[in-house]
C-alpha cells in the first residue's frame, strides 16, 4: 500500500470514529431530555400500545409531509382549519380514546350551539316564546341575543323599540337568519372574529347573547344536561365545571328584558344566599339525571368570582363557598363543590393579588384553582399570587416561562397547569401551537392537563380537539397522552378513594380502546390529487394489494410482493408462504383464479375453477374471467387484477372519501 493509500485510510478511519462518537453523544443527549419529560414515571407502553403508538406516529408524519409547504394548518385560527383537522384519521383516534377528565370548562359556554339551536327551532313552546334582538349593539345585549318572553315585548317595553325583538322561529322561517347565521353569531367561526380588533369584546358579546335566555330555570337545566352527554359522547368521564355565580334563575325573562332597557322592573324578593344556591342545585339536578343513566359520569363544581368584582364580594362568596363545603349539601355525594377561583380577562381586570387581603379576611379552608398567566405581556405577575397563595393547579399559565424561578417553584409542589390551547389561540395569546409554551412545561416535567375552556364558543364539544392539536403541535408520543389524562384524574379535586377507583376503571376502558383501536384504525391512507382516500371495504392493503373484505393484518401476510387474495382475503392459514410463491415473488392465491402474470413461465393464463379455458385467456397475461369472476372491465387496469369471485384491483382502487362519519 502506498503512502498516499495509507493516509486516506487513516482519514477515514478518524472520521467514521468521530461520526460514531458524535451519533452516540446525540442519542445520549436526547435520552437525557427525555428523561426529563412529565411522562418519566408513566410504565413504557405494551406491545399493542406501540404498534398504535408507531401507526399514530405514521401518520401525524404524513399529515406534517403534506402540509409543511403550505402555511401549516395549526399556525391558522381553529374555526378556519376545522375541516382539515376533520379530514385527519387521528380525529378519529382521540374521539374513541377515553380522554379522562375535563378539568377546565365553563358554564354557559360548555354544550353544543348547533344541537341548542336544533331544540329552540323544533320545540313548539320554545318556538313560541323565544325571541331574538335584531336591534343596534346596547350594554349587556349584542344583536342576537336570544330571551324567552311569556309575554309580547310589544306589551311588555310599550316602545318602538319593540320591534327590534323577533321571535326566533319567524325570522328563520322568513330567512332573516339562516341556522348558519345563528351558529356564526353565537361561536368563534367566521372571518368576523378575525376582522375585530378587541377578541375579548368579541368573547364576551358570544356570552351575552345566550347568557340571558339560560336564566330560564327550563332551558337551563336541559341546556347542562345536553352538555354532560356531549361530555360523555366524547368519552370524558369526569369534569370540573367553573360556576360563575352571578345568575339569577326565574321562569322567564320578562324582567330581564325592561331591566336591560332601562325600565323599571320586579327584582328577585329571595335573599342572595338563596339566589346563588338555586344556581348550585340546578347544576347538581342535571348532573345526578345523566349519572343515573350514566353512573360512570361523574361532575365537581369550583365556585367562581370575577376579576370585576370588589373584593367585599368575592369575601362574601369565598365564605359561602367554604360553608357548602362544610356542609353535607346532598346525601351520598363526596364533596360536591371543591374550591374557589376568580375568572375574566386578567389584563384587563384586578390582579390576583387586589384580592389578597379580602382572602386573608376571610380565612376560609377552600382549595384554590386560580386563572392566572393567561396574558398578552411577561410582566404579568398574577403568578406569583397564585403560587403565594397556595393555588393548587392554575389555569392556562401561557406566560408562566417568562419566570424561570417561578417554573421551577411550580415544579417543586408541584402546580398543575390546566392548558386549553385551543383557547389560547382563539383569543390570540399563541397564534401558532406549534409554539404554545405547554411544550416546554411537559419537557421541563411539569404535571399539566388538558382542557377545552370554553368549547361551546369555539363550536366543538369534548377533548378530541383539543388532544389532536397537542400531539401534532407538539410532538408528544402516546406514552405523554396517557398521561395527560392519567393527570387528569390524580390532580382532580377528587378525594383518593375516588381517584383510584376512576383511574382503575379508566385503566380497563384504554385497553380496550387500544385494542379496537388496532382493528378498526389499521387502513392505508393514500394522498391523491390533494384529496385523503379510504379504500374500500375493512382491508389492510398488503403491498400493491388492496382486496376487498375483511383482510388481515400486513403482519400476518406472507413476506411476498404483489399479494393477490381470493374473495373476501383467505385468512392467514390458507395464505401460501413465501416458498410458495412463483419466482417472481408474487403470492399464488388459493382459491378460483390464478392470474395468468404470476402463472406459467409460458405467460399464459393458468385457469382454475370456474375460469375459462386457457386458450380464452389474453397472450398478455390478463386473465379472462366468466362465471363467478368479476368482469375486467369493472377492475382498474386489468393487468393488475385479480380475478376471482369479489375482484378488487390492486394499487388503483376506487376511492372512496374519508370523512368524519367513516371514523
Amino acid at each position: 500500500m502506498n503512502e498516499k493509500n495509507e493516509k486516506n485510510v487513516g482519514t477515514d478511519e478518524t472520521k467514521d470514529k468521530r461520526l460514531k462518537e458524535f451519533q452516540e453523544n446525540l442519542d445520549k443527549l436526547e435520552q437525557e431530555e427525555r428523561s426529563r419529560w412529565f411522562d418519566r414515571d408513566e410504565a413504557a407502553l405494551t406491545e399493542e400500545e406501540q404498534q398504535l403508538d408507531a401507526w399514530m406516529h405514521a401518520r401525524r408524519t404524513e399529515f406534517r409531509q403534506r402540509h409543511d409547504k403550505k402555511r401549516y394548518p395549526l399556525s391558522l385560527p381553529f374555526y378556519q382549519v376545522r375541516p382539515i383537522i376533520e379530514g385527519d384519521p387521528l380525529l378519529g383516534v382521540f374521539k374513541d380514546m377515553p380522554k379522562g377528565g375535563n378539568l377546565h370548562i365553563h358554564t354557559g359556554a360548555c354544550g353544543d350551539i348547533g344541537s341548542f339551536f336544533d331544540a329552540l327551532l323544533t320545540d313548539g313552546e320554545y318556538m313560541r316564546n323565544v325571541y331574538i334582538y335584531l336591534g343596534p349593539p346596547q350594554k349587556n345585549q349584542p344583536y342576537g341575543t336570544l330571551f324567552y318572553l311569556t309575554e309580547t315585548p310589544t306589551s311588555l317595553l310599550r316602545s318602538p323599540t319593540a320591534g327590534y325583538y323577533v321571535k326566533l322561529s319567524d325570522a328563520v322561517h322568513r330567512r332573516q337568519l339562516t341556522k348558519d347565521d345563528l351558529v356564526d353569531l353565537f361561536t368563534f367561526s367566521s372571518c368576523r372574529t378575525e376582522e375585530c380588533d378587541d377578541v375579548w369584546e368579541e368573547f364576551h358579546n358570544v356570552l351575552y347573547r345566550i347568557s340571558t335566555i339560560l336564566n330560564v330555570r327550563r332551558i337551563f337545566q336541559g341546556y347542562y344536561e345536553d352538555s354532560f352527554r356531549f361530555l360523555l359522547a366524547d368519552h370524558v368521564d369526569y369534569v370540573e365545571l367553573r360556576l360563575l355565580i352571578r345568575q339569577v334563575l326565574s321562569d322567564d325573562n320578562n324582567e330581564e328584558l325592561k331591566k336591560l332597557n332601562g325600565l323599571e322592573y320586579q327584582r328577585d324578593p329571595r335573599n342572595d344566599a338563596d339566589v346563588k344556591r338555586e344556581l348550585l342545585d340546578g347544576i347538581y339536578q342535571a348532573y345526578q339525571t345523566i349519572h343515573q343513566e350514566f353512573p360512570e359520569f361523574k361532575l365537581k363544581v369550583i365556585i367562581s368570582g370575577s376579576r370585576t368584582q370588589s373584593p367585599e364580594d368575592v369575601k362574601s362568596l369565598l365564605l359561602l363557598t367554604d360553608a357548602w363545603m362544610k356542609e353535607n349539601l346532598y346525601a351520598g355525594e363526596n364533596g360536591f363543590v371543591i374550591g374557589f377561583d376568580l375568572v375574566s380577562e386578567e389584563d384587563h381586570g384586578n390582579k390576583t393579588a387586589f384580592y389578597a387581603e379580602a382572602i386573608f379576611e376571610a380565612d376560609a379552608t377552600v382549595p384554590f384553582y386560580f386563572h392566572d398567566g393567561e396574558t398578552d405581556w411577561p410582566d404579568n405577575d398574577n403568578l406569583y399570587a397564585a403560587y403565594l397563595l397556595d393555588s393548587r393547579r392554575v389555569g392556562h399559565g401561557v406566560n408562566l416561562y417568562n419566570f424561570p424561578s417561578l417554573l421551577e417553584k411550580f415544579m417543586d409542589k408541584p402546580i398543575v397547569l390546566e392548558a386549553c390551547p385551543i383557547s389560547n389561540q382563539i383569543l390570540r395569546y399563541v397564534p401558532d401551537l406549534r409554539t404554545h409554551p405547554l411544550g416546554e412545561y411537559l419537557r421541563r416535567g411539569l404535571p399539566c392537563v388538558i382542557a377545552s375552556d370554553d368549547p361551546q364558543l369555539f363550536n366543538y364539544t369534548g377533548l378530541s380537539y383539543d388532544f389532536w392539536v397537542v400531539y401534532h403541535s407538539l410532538c408528544i408520543d402516546l406514552k405523554s397522552v396517557k398521561r395527560l389524562i392519567r393527570n387528569s384524574y390524580l390532580y382532580s379535586g377528587m378525594s383518593q378513594e375516588e381517584k383510584e377507583s376512576k383511574i382503575k376503571e379508566w385503566e380497563g376502558k384504554w385497553a380496550s380502546f387500544v385494542s379496537n383501536a388496532l382493528q378498526k384504525f389499521d387502513t392505508k391512507i393514500n394522498k391523491e390529487d390533494g384529496e385523503m382516500f379510504n379504500y374500500n371495504g375493512n382491508c389492510t392493503p398488503v403491498g400493491n394489494c388492496s382486496p376487498m373484505g375483511n383482510c388481515m393484518p400486513v403482519s400476518n401476510c406472507a413476506p411476498m410482493g404483489n399479494c393477490t387474495p381470493i374473495g373476501n382475503c383467505a385468512p392467514i392459514g390458507n395464505c401460501m408462504p413465501a416458498s410458495n410463491c412463483a419466482p417472481m415473488g408474487n403470492c399464488v392465491p388459493i382459491g378460483n383464479c390464478m392470474p395468468a402474470s404470476n402463472c406459467s413461465p409460458m405467460g399464459n393464463c393458468v385457469p382454475i375453477g370456474n375460469c375459462m379455458p386457457a386458450s380464452n385467456c389474453s397472450p398478455m397475461g390478463n386473465c379472462t374471467p366468466m362465471s363467478n369472476c368479476s368482469p375486467t372491465s369493472n377492475c382498474a387496469p386489468t393487468g393488475n387484477c385479480s380475478p376471482m369471485g369479489n375482484c378488487t384491483p390492486m394499487g388503483n382502487c376506487t376511492p372512496t372519501r374519508w370523512t368524519s362519519k367513516s371514523l
